[in-house]
């Protein structure tokens, strides 16, 4: 049991209650805590730690998705930025986060086609040929 003094009542609460109420206690509505057991502190840490560290250890569940190479889907593009005095991220805040990515029907096939927006790269646009096949 943990006990709070909130004003001049002295009130006792499990430790949940006292989770829920830290942010009064960083506004100054309960003026103090007059004794936390360490294990009440420590032992849910463990806990929280130990299933944490239990589900990292399961085996990988199936993907939905599988990585292709370029040469398999025919998208070859890399947008390589070359920093100097000029281009930089001091200048240029938003230089890492690249010109864009798009997808869509540009050639009216029904088949949804790629646009990638290079900063130092040419932009090209990959048309699908079908079977994740673009050219």
């Amino acid at each position: 049991m943990i006990s709070l003094t909130i004003g001049r009542r002295l009130v006792i609460r499990p430790l949940g209650v006292l989770l829920e109420k830290l942010n009064l206690l960083k506004t100054g509505l309960i003026k103090k805590i007059t004794h936390i057991s360490r294990l009440q502190v420590i032992i849910p840490i463990l806990l929280l730690t130990a299933i944490g560290l239990y589900q990292s250890c399961q085996a990988p569940s199936t993907t939905l998705f599988k990585l292709l190479s370029p040469t398999e889907t025919g998208i070859h593009f890399n947008n390589t930025i070359i920093e100097d005095s000029i281009n930089n991220i001091l200048n240029f805040t938003n230089l890492y986060t690249g010109s864009g990515v798009g997808i869509g029907d540009f050639n009216k096939d029904g088949l949804p086609d790629v646009f990638l927006g290079g900063n130092m790269e040419t932009s090209r646009l990959f048309l699908n040929k079908g079977n994740l096949q673009f050219e």
